[in-house]
Parts: C-alpha cells; sequence; structure tokens
C-alpha cells in the first residue's frame, strides 16, 4: 500500500471595511463564492486528487475569514503535488480575466486572449467554463459582489495566500460592480 501525504496552504478571504460591522451576507455569500471557486478549478484540473477546504477560527470582529486548502495524495502516484497551486492559479486568473472583462461577456472560445497587465493572456478552458454565465462558480461570485456592493462600509475584496498573507486576488469597490 502506497504512503499518502498531504499538502496545505492558507488562505484569508478579506474585507476590506471601514467600520465595524458589515452586511452577513456579503460575509457569507464572499466565502461561498471562493468555495465554488476552487472546488470548480479542483474538478477542472484534477480528479484524482481530493482537495479538502476546512474553514479556521478567527479573532472575534475579524471580517478575514481563513481558509486552509488540503490535498491528500498517494505517494506513489503523486510523489510532488501541484494541485494546489494550479487551484490557486486558476483562481487568480478567474478574477485577473473577470477585471479584464470588466462587465462585457465572457469570449466562447478557450483560445481567447485578454490583456492583464500588459500581456496578452489566453483564457483556457477551466477559466472559460468558471466564467461562463451558467457557471456555479461565477454565479455564486456575481451573488457575492451584489452582497458587497450593498454594504457601503466594505472598500474592497481579497484573497491573500500563506502566512506572509501574500495577495492573490484584489477586487477594489470601484471594480465591484463589473462582476
Amino acid at each position: 500500500m502506497a504512503d499518502s501525504k498531504q499538502h496545505s496552504e492558507s488562505l484569508v478571504v478579506r474585507l476590506d471595511a471601514e467600520s465595524s460591522e458589515i452586511d452577513a451576507s456579503a460575509v457569507a455569500s464572499s466565502m461561498s463564492a471562493v468555495i465554488a471557486l476552487i472546488t470548480e478549478a479542483q474538478e477542472g484540473i484534477s480528479e484524482n486528487q481530493q482537495l479538502l477546504i476546512k474553514a479556521r477560527p478567527f479573532a472575534e470582529g475579524s471580517f478575514e475569514i481563513p481558509l486552509d486548502l488540503i490535498v491528500f495524495t498517494t505517494a506513489a502516484l503523486f510523489d510532488n503535488s501541484h494541485l494546489i497551486e494550479s487551484v490557486l492559479d486558476t483562481l487568480k486568473k478567474y478574477f485577473d480575466v473577470k477585471a479584464a472583462l470588466k462587465g462585457e461577456p465572457a469570449p466562447k472560445d478557450e483560445s481567447a486572449t485578454v490583456d492583464i497587465d500588459g500581456n496578452n493572456v489566453t483564457i483556457g478552458s477551466i477559466t472559460l467554463n468558471m466564467i461562463q454565465p451558467a457557471s456555479p462558480a461565477n454565479k455564486a461570485v456575481e451573488l457575492a459582489m451584489k452582497q458587497i456592493e450593498t454594504d457601503p462600509t466594505i472598500k474592497g475584496f481579497e484573497i491573500l495566500k500563506g502566512e506572509d498573507r501574500e495577495q492573490i486576488v484584489q477586487v477594489p469597490r470601484s471594480e465591484i460592480s463589473s462582476y
């Protein structure tokens, strides 16, 4: 029997707010949106690995939502798993493409390109599926952004990675309506 290995990464979903209270629906829908995006990306990337998403406790009054992504692999089959990094890259690409589209309809071709920070980036099949209007992940993001938009004290949405809290996604308030 092959040994199993566990790889994990910490994420933080952060709602940047001006006040000490925000709309609970915005918090709940933001968490649901990130979970839906991660789940859909993982299903598109690898059917042979299991990715768990675990919520951790957070400090009272915090609008940061800590999540742990944990992948279990069989050492003989997947000695060096890249599932988590691939999922996080896809998550980032989803938000980069959505920002580049600025509310315009999603293209229908996975070989379509968008300008992201001066680079023409090919959308790819997984991201293309995720940005389609019928995608469960895209619907969850739309709902989260609508909930965030209704609370004028929320200044933005972020996803931070790891202990060093590297910012992988940032959506300022001024761009929320285009999602």
